[in-house]
């Protein structure tokens, strides 16, 4: 059997061989690799090193690369022996066979060749105003004070700047219908992947649905092609597509408008979502970073760029959009040490290389600094892949995350929802926020657009005046501009009420969310597929037959928290209600027994054996935690206890909420464990004397 060198020297007599890696079964590999990606492959690389296999389908036998030699020689690597448009084949029933991306060898070159003045240079610093507008219009339709999830406001600017800078659609109603269908398109999820592989799905169900649509766009786009063909001032026009009918012109086969459509759907599909990712990343990332934050903000205001430029350069090596790149062999080839057999797909992983700590120092941290005080060493830093089939968009993507960083945070103050990081998701081919990138308006300044000198003498600055001064004047400017309806934070009025029947249905919703991942409820229903419907019915029954039967719930007004208070005397359920209670366990009822046979016991001890108020449950929605709602809603029953000289008695499922109740003034009494349950704190807060 012979081998191609990496530098394509005379060939080698040598058996080929693979990297080690996991034996599991091809099945689980491809569950694991296509819904787990990010854990499974970095579990791999602690096993096996810098090189090992997985088999997965469809792509079969797939070789992850992290040393940088090695990805260098796959990068470097002659294009006839290393084909990367047939590593992404299985992309062809919806990029079209003339993509980019799917094309390899000379036809490839000439393509490229074609794309390249469209992203490069002036081209792409045409379109910042474009993503400027995009955004602007994007921030005022937030709402101050409502959780949202960056993930769907950056796909909106994302997509609007597809329609605008590529596309360069100007009617109206095809803008409307373009916006409404390439969505649809693009959301190519697990089960319409099937349909790459098995085509003649496409008759039937989802598939059917995703084909209609697929038609839906095709028959836009070339609606669009046509009118830009029929436009005298095509040549004078600076969008994308405008740009690839002017190269036609040095194409032998002349206009081709199924060309044109294969790679508008291609800019659509590795522009839009990876972007939109990217950018998700990176809010995330910078609001759970202040310091990072402030720095930004102030190199922004400064109008200053080396710092953004870190920054985008950073996010795109710690939260990696796309995990790896592929490439087909066509003939043995040497790398890593292995005799690589034809036919094998080598990936380059950028998740992998880019998280090493030889590469990069404390890996993990996000330190946008690193790119300030030196290069990244070669290729370690590969988001946008490398050689001859590096990114096209590359430029565009970096101009793109740096302008929509620049205006969002020149304009508003954001706040992350919840305290904790977000984990790291796959969706469709790429790595998401698990939560989206929830985050929260605090405040936003109303856009003013620039005014021309030329016309309005008014806008000119006096010559004297300098840049420090024209600084002070905009953020003087803008802070007599800020939205007045962002709510304070933390929240201070929630509008406390006692819950109603009616209230029932939407508050065990709340609660259930609200506990779907205590240590507790997750100890006691550990199966998290069937947690949120187990969790719905439990606090079903804790509301309706304790909390309105024999106590009371306190709920805000926009019913997004609640807090179950019982009477002295009433903290022991029901036989009725302890069997209905038991009934949302399932498998796991006899770890629901046996910790609720210890709370009963601790009831039944001193000090629990005075008479006091006991604060059963307290839920609040995940994204209005950290306001001050949960203190509100147990303040009524606090209140009473003073009033009538009784203690009040809770349990902690967690140190954050210890410390909560430590702050009302509860103590600590006791910590109970039952058969390897989490700690659950039992705490006591003495009546408060009226002041």
């Amino acid at each position: 059997m012979s081998a191609q060198t990496p530098d394509a020297g005379p060939a080698i007599e040598r058996a080929t061989s693979l990297p080690p890696g996991p034996r599991l079964p091809v099945a689980i590999q491809t569950y694991l690799y296509w819904g787990y990606a990010d854990h499974y492959l970095r579990a791999c690389h602690r096993r096996y090193g810098d090189a090992f296999t997985v088999r997965a389908f469809p792509a079969g036998t797939r070789v992850f690369l992290a040393d940088p030699k090695d990805i260098k020689t796959v990068f470097t690597g002659d294009p006839e022996v290393f084909h990367a448009g047939e590593a992404n084949a299985v992309l062809k029933p919806v990029m079209g066979s003339r993509s980019v991306l799917l094309i390899d060898g000379e036809e490839h070159i000439a393509q490229r060749r074609r794309m390249l003045p469209a992203f490069h240079g002036d081209s792409v610093s045409n379109y910042r105003d474009v993503v400027e507008a995009a955004t602007h219009a994007e921030i005022d339709r937030w709402a101050p004070g409502r959780p949202f999830q960056l993930m769907d406001a950056m796909r909106r600017v994302t997509l609007e700047v597809i329609l605008r800078a590529v596309i360069g659609a100007k009617d109206p109603q095809r803008l409307s219908a373009l916006r409404e269908t390439l969505p649809h398109v693009a959301d190519v999820s697990g089960t319409v992947m099937l349909l790459w592989i098995r085509p003649e799905l496409g008759r039937v169900g989802p598939w059917r649905r995703y084909r209609q649509a697929q038609a839906r766009a095709d028959d836009l786009l070339y609606q669009e092609i046509a009118e830009h063909r029929a436009d005298p001032g095509l040549d004078q026009r600076t969008d994308v597509l405008s740009l690839l009918m002017h190269q036609e012109q040095s194409d032998p086969a002349g206009p081709n408008d199924r060309n044109l459509r294969d790679q508008l759907v291609t800019l659509l599909l590795a522009g839009h979502e990876t972007t939109t990712t990217a950018l998700a990343w990176a809010f995330e990332r910078l609001l759970r970073h202040p310091d990072v934050l402030s720095r930004l903000s102030e190199s922004i205001a400064a109008g200053e760029e080396e710092y953004l430029d870190a920054v985008v350069k950073e996010i795109l090596r710690l939260r990696p959009v796309i995990h790896d790149v592929g490439r087909v062999l066509t003939v043995p080839t040497e790398i890593a040490g292995h005799c690589l057999p034809a036919g094998t797909v080598v990936s380059p992983s950028i998740g992998l290389v880019q998280s090493a700590d030889a590469n990069f120092p404390d890996a993990d941290a996000f330190a946008p600094e690193r790119f300030l005080d030196a290069q990244a060493p070669p290729y370690s830093w590969i988001p946008f892949g490398g050689g001859s089939r590096r990114c096209l968009g590359a430029a565009f993507a970096t101009l793109e995350m740096k302008t929509v960083l620049r205006t969002i945070l020149s304009r508003t103050q954001l706040q992350p929802v919840g305290a904790r990081s977000e984990g790291t998701t796959v969706r469709h081919i790429t790595l998401v926020p698990s939560r989206g990138g929830k985050v929260r308006l605090l405040s936003r300044t109303r856009f003013q657009a620039p005014r021309d000198s030329a016309t309005d003498p008014d806008a000119a600055s006096p010559p004297q005046e300098t840049a420090t001064k024209r600084q002070e004047s905009k953020m003087g400017q803008r802070s007599a501009t800020i939205d007045r309806d962002a709510p304070s934070i933390p929240l201070a009025d929630p509008g406390l009420r006692p819950a109603t029947a009616e209230d029932i249905e939407r508050l065990k919703a709340v609660m259930a969310e609200a506990f779907i991942e205590d240590p507790i409820y997750s100890w006691l229903m550990p199966e998290d597929t069937k947690r949120p419907a187990r969790l719905r019915r439990y606090f079903a029954i804790e509301l309706r037959h304790l909390g309105l039967a024999r106590g009371r719930v306190w709920t805000s007004s926009n019913l997004t928290g609640a807090a179950l208070s019982l009477p002295p005397g009433a903290w022991r359920s029901p036989l009725h209600i302890t069997l209905l209670e038991g009934s949302a366990f399932g498998a796991h009822l006899d770890r629901a027994a046996r910790m609720g046979a210890a709370m009963e016991w601790r009831h039944m001890r001193h000090p629990l054996r005075q008479p006091h108020y006991y604060i059963r449950d307290v839920g609040v929605l995940p994204d209005m935690q950290g306001q001050g709602l949960g203190s509100a809603l147990m303040r009524p029953t606090l209140e009473r206890c003073d009033r009538e000289g009784l203690p009040a008695y809770i349990e902690a499922s967690s140190e954050r909420n210890a410390a909560l109740y430590e702050r009302l003034g509860f103590q600590l009494i006791r910590e109970l464990r039952v058969g390897g349950s989490p700690p659950l704190r039992l705490m006591l807060r003495p009546p408060h004397p009226a002041r």
